[in-house]
C-alpha cells in the first residue's frame, strides 16, 4: 500500500473495518478473529488510538508473529501482511469459514470495537450464520401420537404426493421431519392444526387500509392454521381484496386479477419459505390502495446479498423450502424473483421493487390507482347523498328519516368509514359528543361522479352484500370489466373457484357431492377456497343455517347466486 493510501485511511479514523494498534501485542488474534467473523477489515500496526504514526521496528519478525497469531484461530484465519513505510497492514479478507474462535472464545466486530460474545448469543449468532437451521431442531411441543390424527395425516399425504396408507412414522423419517421420535419444527409447521401453538410468531397477518398509510385500518385478519393452509387462505384473502375483470381469451372469457396471480404466489411462498422464524415478527401481506407489500422478517439469509437476488437461492429453512418443492407450492427452486418479474411483464403491470434491510424483505407490487373499484351498499349510497358539508350522528339519522342508532352505525356510518367515503372531523376524539362526520376526497368523488353522470346514474345492486357502484361511460371510452357471472347492470366479486361452485351447484347438495362434482379431494382446500368465499359472498346459503355444524347439511344458491348462474349462462355466446 502507498503511503498516500494509507494516509486516507488512517484519516478516516478507526471504525467497522479498520482498527488501530500501537505496537504489536499478543490479543492480536482478537481483533483479526473479529474482522473474520464480520466481512473482513485491516489492522494498522504502529498507528496509536488518535491516528498519529508510531510506526513499529523489524517488520520482518511481526509479520512471521502475525501469520502464527491467525493460524492459531480456531481455524485457521488467512490473512495478508505488508509494510507501508513504518506501518504494518494486517489485512483480513471476508472469510467463509465462520465462526472463528481465539482461545476458545468468539469475537465479533461492533462499530470500531471488538466483542467477545456471552454463551447466549453465541447460538443467536450460530443461527444467523445458518449454522443451526431453525427448521431442523426438534420441537418438543409437538407430540406426533396426539396431533397427527387420520383426517390430518390423510390431508398431509394429499398434499404432499404420498401414499396415505403408508405408515406416518416411516415416511416422516424418510423425509427427515421426525428424528429419534421428536418431530422437528418443519413437520410441526406443516402439520399443525394451529402453527402459533408450536411457534406464536409463525401465523400471517393481512391488513387492507385506506389510502397510502396505516393510519385507517379497514379490515385485517390472521390466519393460523398449518403452513399449506395459510399459504391457501392468504390468497385466497388476496383475490377477494384485489380489483378483477373478466378478459376475453381464445376460449371466451376468463376472470384477470389486477396483479398476476403467479407473482404474488411466488412472493408469500418466498416470504413463508425464507423468514426468519426465530424472529418475533410475522409475515404480513399489506394492501393499500396504491400497491400490495408482502413483508417477510428476518432480511436476507447468511451467505446472500441484495445483488444476489434473482441469480442464486440460499434456503434459510431447506427443510422448509423442500417440503413446500414436494408440495408443488414451489415451481422450481432458485427461480422465484425472475418469475415474478417476468409474471409482471406478461401482465402488464408495473415491475415490483424489492426492499431489503437487516431484518426485512420487503416486496413491493405498484398497483393502478384508477383501476380501483368503490365498493358501496345501498345504505351508503344514501348516507353519501345527504351527507353535505358537516353533520352530526344526529343531523344524519334525521336525513335519512332513522330512529334506530344501531342500525345506522351498523348499516350505515360504520360502512362509509371502512370504504374510506367517509371520515370523523375530530379522529383524535372519535367518542366526542360533538364529533361530526365529513365526505373523504373519494366520497365527494363519488357523490360528484353520480351528479355528472346526468341521466346514466350509477348502479346500486338491492343486495346487502357489498357490491360495486358502476359508473356508466360512452361507448368510445369504456373498457369491459365485469366479473364472471356479471349481468349488464351489476358486477357481483367472485373467484373462479366460486364461479365453479356456482356453475356445480344444482338444487340442493352436501359438502361431499360438491366436492365429487368439483373433482376435489381436499376438504380444506374446498372449504378455504370454494365453500367459504360462496358463503361470504351472498351467493351460497347453507339449508339448515341454524345448524351449521350437521353431518347431513346442504348448500343451495341464494337469489344472487341463481342470478349469477344465469348471467354466466347468458353470457356464454356474448
Amino acid at each position: 500500500m502507498s503511503i498516500p493510501i494509507l494516509a486516507d485511511l488512517i484519516a478516516l479514523g478507526e471504525g467497522f473495518t479498520t482498527e488501530f494498534k500501537r505496537s504489536f501485542t499478543p490479543d492480536l488474534g482478537r481483533e483479526i478473529c473479529a474482522f473474520a467473523n464480520a466481512t473482513g477489515g485491516v489492522i494498522l500496526i504502529g498507528v496509536d488510538d488518535a491516528g498519529t504514526v508510531i510506526g513499529v521496528e523489524d517488520h520482518n519478525r511481526l509479520k512471521c508473529r502475525v501469520q502464527s497469531v491467525a493460524r492459531s484461530a480456531d481455524p485457521p484465519v488467512v490473512v495478508e501482511v505488508e509494510s507501508a513505510g513504518e506501518v504494518l497492514l494486517v489485512s483480513v479478507p471476508e472469510q467463509h469459514g465462520r465462526p472463528y474462535f481465539f482461545g476458545g472464545r468468539l469475537f465479533v466486530r461492533e462499530g470500531a470495537t471488538c466483542q467477545q460474545l456471552p454463551r447466549d448469543e453465541i447460538r443467536d449468532f450460530f443461527f444467523r450464520e445458518g449454522l443451526i437451521r431453525m427448521d431442523e431442531t426438534p420441537c418438543s411441543a409437538f407430540d406426533p401420537s396426539v396431533e397427527i390424527t387420520s383426517s390430518r395425516w390423510a390431508e398431509f399425504a394429499e398434499q404432499a404426493g404420498i401414499d396415505p396408507g403408508l405408515n406416518p412414522t416411516t415416511v416422516l423419517e424418510n423425509l427427515h421431519l421426525l428424528s429419534d421420535d421428536r418431530m422437528t419444527h418443519a413437520g410441526a409447521w406443516l402439520l399443525a392444526d394451529d402453527i402459533t401453538r408450536f411457534t406464536l410468531q409463525a401465523s400471517v397477518i393481512c391488513a387492507v387500509f385506506r389510502g397510502g398509510t396505516k393510519t385507517h385500518i379497514l379490515d385485517r385478519k390472521e390466519f393460523n392454521g398449518n403452513l399449506y393452509a395459510i399459504y391457501q387462505e392468504v390468497m385466497t384473502y388476496l383475490r377477494a381484496k384485489l380489483n378483477s375483470a373478466l378478459v376475453p381469451n381464445a376460449r371466451g372469457r376468463e376472470e384477470r386479477l389486477e396483479l398476476p396471480v403467479i407473482a404474488l404466489r411466488e412472493a408469500l411462498v418466498n416470504a413463508i419459505a425464507h423468514r426468519d422464524y426465530r424472529s418475533t415478527a410475522k409475515v404480513q401481506v399489506y394492501i393499500f390502495q396504491d400497491r400490495v407489500e408482502i413483508v417477510t422478517p428476518g432480511g436476507l439469509p447468511a451467505g446472500m446479498g441484495e445483488k444476489d437476488l434473482g441469480s442464486r437461492s440460499v434456503p434459510r429453512n431447506p427443510l422448509l423450502f423442500n417440503m413446500l418443492y414436494r408440495m408443488g407450492l414451489v415451481e422450481q427452486i432458485g427461480s422465484g424473483i425472475r418469475r415474478i418479474h417476468d409474471a409482471c411483464r406478461e401482465h402488464g403491470a408495473a415491475k415490483p421493487t424489492i426492499d431489503v434491510s437487516f431484518d426485512w424483505v420487503t416486496v413491493i407490487f405498484p398497483r393502478s390507482v384508477e383501476s380501483a373499484t368503490t365498493h358501496v351498499t345501498p345504505h351508503v349510497g344514501r348516507l353519501i347523498s345527504v351527507l353535505n358539508g358537516e353533520m352530526g350522528r344526529a343531523e344524519l339519522m334525521d336525513a335519512l328519516a332513522l330512529r334506530d342508532r344501531h342500525h345506522f352505525a351498523r348499516n350505515y356510518l360504520q360502512p362509509g368509514m371502512y370504504a374510506g367515503l367517509v371520515e370523523m372531523n375530530q379522529p383524535d376524539r372519535p367518542r366526542s359528543r360533538s364529533q361530526g362526520f365529513r365526505l373523504t376526497r373519494l366520497g365527494l368523488h363519488v357523490r360528484d361522479s353520480i351528479s355528472a353522470a346526468g341521466g346514466a346514474k350509477p348502479t346500486i345492486d338491492g343486495s346487502p352484500d357489498w357490491v360495486p357502484v358502476i359508473f356508466p361511460r360512452t361507448a368510445e371510452s369504456a373498457t369491459p370489466h365485469v366479473a364472471p357471472h356479471v349481468a349488464p347492470h351489476i358486477a357481483l366479486h367472485a373467484t373462479p373457484h366460486v364461479a365453479r361452485l356456482i356453475s356445480v351447484l344444482d338444487g340442493e347438495l352436501g359438502r361431499e357431492e360438491l366436492m365429487d362434482a368439483l373433482w376435489l379431494k381436499d376438504r380444506r382446500h374446498f372449504t378455504n377456497t370454494y365453500l367459504q368465499p360462496g358463503l361470504d359472498a351472498g351467493l351460497v346459503e347453507m339449508t339448515q343455517p341454524e345448524c351449521p355444524r350437521s353431518r347431513t347439511q346442504g348448500y343451495r344458491l341464494t337469489g344472487p347466486g341463481l342470478r349469477v348462474r344465469d348471467s354466466m349462462s347468458n353470457a356464454g355466446g356474448a
